[in-house]
């Protein structure tokens, strides 16, 4: 939900321990959309539109078994002051923390992409899809991936249509195609070439204008263990300044939970000295689909990473901020305890749209 500038936002996929054990009378009841919000390999291609200000990208982002992390983006429309031009941005992150970044506009006569699938050219680099495998290549000049992501658990979105926003302000759309998969394939960094296993995501977004004239700002976030996979995220409305989160939960492979009414409440917000935001340390979410319940908190421990991008021409500011915060939850099924409290660190982004005047 993600990623209106020139930076792309990396987060790395954090594990969590789940504790518990499901009684056999408790299988869960799945979502009536299968998969949820009814997927269709033409939710992850193109969507244009005439606007001026429509967008569109593809992102992806790695962990890798070698402490390298990895994100992609393949924009073909992301304005640059006046102007929305084609971009192709890596990012990798070495074990140690440090990051190296390549960032190149490709010639809009040698970009194209389908309306029917994940099928992305951007002169010589490439993102396609082949069933539930992406292929993907991407070289700048000297940075570079070729990557192969496997889907282990099935694609979702929040709304049959993709759109998160559709009202007089705009459109927005977003889908997860890959909210976790396996990946195999090499990466180039600092002068040479590695060989690289782990997994990743990816999810796709497009917009008949900017994102902030849709909404505030966002969160969004997930997380790994070896049997569940999470993935939230929510959008700040613009004039109540309300949160209006989603989730989907996934185990060993099926979807258990997926909603996008659920309850949210931030809380304890504090102001951050560096940009003078007040934003919010304590976050709670919480719902129920059929007889799956689920509750999350997190509760914000350090600010990683703080990027402010000022757009004259818009006259918008973008706050980003990459946070450590706890993540405690419970997930309910039939009225019973089905995996006890989960606990561990994760890595959760936060994203505010302020106006250049304040």
């Amino acid at each position: 939900m993600r990623k209106q500038c020139i930076f792309v936002i990396v987060l790395i996929s954090i594990a969590i321990t789940i504790s518990g054990c499901a009684d056999s009378n408790d299988s869960p009841i799945f979502p009536n959309l299968t998969p949820p919000g009814g997927f269709k390999d033409s939710d992850d291609a193109l969507h244009p539109y005439d606007t001026e200000n429509y967008f569109e990208w593809w992102y992806l982002d790695t962990q890798f078994d070698n402490g390298y992390t990895c994100a992609l983006t393949y924009s073909l429309r992301n304005r640059v002051g006046p102007v929305h031009i084609p971009l192709v941005i890596i990012d990798i992150y070495r074990p140690d923390g440090t990051k190296a970044r390549g960032i190149e506009i490709r010639d809009e006569s040698e970009c194209s992409a389908s309306i029917e699938k994940c099928d992305v050219v951007m002169g010589n680099d490439y993102l396609r899809q082949e069933g539930d495998m992406y292929l993907l290549s991407m070289h700048t000049s000297d940075l570079g991936a070729e990557l192969t992501f496997r889907r282990t658990v099935p694609p979702w979105k929040w709304s049959e249509s993709g759109l998160i926003v559709d009202n007089d302000s705009g459109k927005q759309g977003w889908v997860n195609a890959i909210p976790r998969g396996d990946v195999q394939g090499k990466i180039w960094i600092d002068g040479k070439q590695i060989e690289v296993s782990g997994e990743g995501y990816h999810d796709h977004n497009w917009g008949d204008t900017d994102m902030f004239n849709c909404f505030n700002g966002w969160g969004w976030g997930r997380m790994y263990d070896e049997k569940y996979t999470y993935v939230y995220g929510w959008l700040m409305d613009q004039d109540s300044g309300k949160a209006q989160p989603s989730l989907y939960l996934a185990k060993d492979g099926e979807v258990i939970f997926a909603s996008n009414n659920m309850q949210c409440e931030l809380s304890d917000y504090v102001i951050y000295p560096e940009t003078g935001d007040n934003i919010p340390n304590h976050i709670f979410f919480s719902g129920k689909e059929n007889n799956v319940e689920v509750s999350c908190q997190l509760d914000i421990e350090n600010v990683l990473e703080a990027n402010i991008t000022n757009d004259v021409t818009s006259g918008i500011s973008t706050h980003y901020y990459r946070r450590l915060n706890s993540f405690h939850g419970t997930i309910k099924m039939n009225d019973h305890l089905f995996a006890n409290t989960f606990s561990n660190n994760a890595l959760n982004e936060f994203v505010i749209f302020v106006p250049l005047t304040q």
